[in-house]
Formats: C-alpha cells, structure tokens, sequence
C-alpha cells in the first residue's frame, strides 16, 4: 500500500515528525504507542495500523486530545488523523450510521462525518484560533497547508459535503491568502452544484 506523506506536502516535519516524542496525558496507550512511531519510527507502518481501527474506536480516541497544551504534539496528531483517513480512503465521508441529512451550515466539520477528518478539523481550528493572538508563523502556514490538502482530498475523493464544510471556515482565517483563495476558486464551483452537497444541506 502506497501512503501518502501529509507531512511532507504540508512541510511541517520538523514540528511533528523531528520533534522528541512526549506522552501526553489522556491519550490511550495504544494510540500513544502509534502516535510515538508516527513521529519517530516506522511512520508508514504507524499510518497504516491506524487506518485499520474500527470507526467506533478511533471515536473513542478522538476527544482525548483536549488538554494537551503542545502545539507540536497536537500538529502531529492532526497530521496523524488526516493521514489514516486519506489511507482508507473515508476522510471526509459521513460517518457510519449517519445520513448526513442535517442542516450543514458551512462553518468546519459536524459530527455527521468520519472521525479522522473531523478530529485533525477540530485541532487545526485550535491552533489557528491560538494564533490568531499569538502569530506564531510557522503554525499559522502548517494551520493553511492542512486546509488546502483537507479540501483538496475532500474534492478528489467526492466527498463534496466536506469540501462545502470547510470553505466558509478556512476563509474565517485566510480571506486574504492568495494559496486560499486559489484552491478555494478551483473547488467552489464543482462542490456546491453536486447532488450530494445539495442533498446535504436539504
């Protein structure tokens, strides 16, 4: 199986991949074990195992990053996130047992949808809500490379409501980023005309 290397798209491997591997409290200590191969081991294999769990158990997980004050550790378990779902091919689906028909108001990713892409969502908005009053640049740029392979995952695996999701919220932050404002303009059009979108938001 070939994995797709997030990290080296976003250019953030010295904040995830080169920084010393820590324990953060709350974590389960299986997914801390894979967390800690991620950023300083086999990070392929760690991919992969993750991308396997079962969807209920990755639900289990995905709260558990709350509390955990290290940038680095929480860039590194989005990144980690975003890289399973693109591997088993559900970022940004719906989620099991949800049919998604809810109001989707366009303002970053409901519960309706798969974990993985929801959590590396729910983090990313962290940080870039830190940043917001600290400007610390190199977080602010990992915060826009991760909307711009987010969306454009989202758009190539059809899962349109995603992109649709993520539009309004990524331009809360990045209005006046040119990178935005090109990806924004290439999926814009094909994510808000298709079926599935305008079912979604019905």
């Amino acid at each position: 199986m070939h994995v797709l290397r997030v990290t080296t798209l976003l250019f953030v491997c010295g904040l995830t991949c080169g920084a010393s591997a820590q324990t953060p409290s709350g974590l389960s200590p299986a997914f801390n074990e894979l967390l800690t191969q991620y950023r300083t081991g086999d990070t392929a294999a760690a991919i992969v195992a993750f991308s396997r769990w079962p969807e209920a158990r990755v639900i289990a997980e995905s709260t558990k990053f709350e509390g955990i004050a290290d940038r680095s550790t929480l860039a590194a378990i989005a990144l980690f996130h975003t890289e399973a779902g693109i591997v088993n091919g559900k970022f940004g689906d719906i989620a099991a047992g949800k049919s998604g028909r809810i109001l989707l108001g366009g303002w970053g990713l409901e519960d309706v949808f798969e974990p993985h892409a929801r959590t590396a969502n729910l983090i990313v908005d962290q940080l870039l809500d830190q940043m917001k009053v600290e400007k610390v640049e190199a977080f602010w740029r990992f915060g826009l490379d991760w909307y711009v392979v987010a969306m454009s995952t989202c758009q190539y695996r059809r899962h349109f409501a995603c992109t649709v999701e993520l539009l309004d919220k990524g331009e809360s932050y990045f209005e006046d980023q040119g990178r935005y404002r090109l990806i924004q303009g290439s999926v814009t059009a094909p994510a808000y005309r298709t079926p599935e979108a305008i079912t979604l938001a019905d």
